[in-house]
């Protein structure tokens, strides 16, 4: 299954990327390349049979065999394809209270808070992420999208982009954030008086949704598809 991800950010630039591709054999392969045209409904039913199977195994291992971490984890991963955010959150969580040196889990369990509407948690695992590894490109590309569309706090996910720049300064990706970065700069300035924006300017959240939930979909600052903001980390 590809990890595929398109980035849309404030109704401006849309960024497309594979991350990687995720085989059921438990091993990983970089792709690269633009995006790849996604799997046939008849092979996304069989990915997703192929993936529960596994599920069911996963979860009698670790009844017999609750310290294997590898299994919670791979359970969090298997959780996450089929969209179980709830149970994909807890697999993660058993795996960290045994094992929580890996920034790819505590990321992939941000992601899966934010697809419930919990920007804040989200932003917890990510910072728990760069403790680990300050470099975590995913993280910080994460962490700016939550501040900045769900939290309305567009310095803090300014901060977050720059520092994702300074790790990946080239590319379409790096081109793309940069552009965002500049627009939320702009909103900045908006909001102090420095600067007047043109009025075809996509507007920016500037207080967080209530209840700490993400805006509606549809508004100005909203995705298309909310879910499909955040990479599935394979290797950082």
């Amino acid at each position: 299954m590809n990890a595929k991800t398109v980035f849309t950010f404030f109704g401006g630039v849309v960024v497309g990327l594979i991350l990687g591709a995720w085989l059921f054999s438990g091993s990983s392969t970089q792709v690269s390349g633009g995006p790849a045209p996604p799997p046939a409904p008849q092979q996304q039913q069989v990915d997703v049979m192929r993936l529960q199977k596994e599920i069911d195994q996963l979860e009698k291992l670790v009844a017999s065999d609750a310290q294997n971490y590898q299994a919670w984890k791979r359970l969090g991963d298997n959780l996450f394809d089929i969209g179980e955010q709830g149970r994909s959150i807890e697999a993660y969580r058993t795996a960290l209270a045994i094992d929580d040196s890996d920034p790819n889990v505590w990321t992939d369990m941000g992601v899966m808070y934010r697809r419930t509407n919990n920007p804040a948690k989200a932003i917890e695992a990510f910072a728990a992420a760069l403790a680990k590894n300050p470099n975590h490109t995913v993280a910080l590309l994460n962490t700016g999208v939550v501040y900045v569309n769900d939290l309305g706090d567009l310095a803090k996910g300014v901060e977050a982009w720059e520092k994702f720049l300074e790790i990946q300064p080239s590319g379409p990706q790096a081109d793309g954030i940069r552009q965002e970065v500049e627009r939320a700069r702009q909103m900045m300035g908006a909001k102090q008086g420095l600067v007047d924006l043109p009025a075809d300017h996509p507007e920016i959240p500037s207080t967080p949704a209530p209840g700490g939930a993400a805006p509606s979909p549809g508004g100005a600052a909203a995705p298309a598809d909310p879910s499909s903001y955040f990479p599935k980390p394979d290797q950082q």
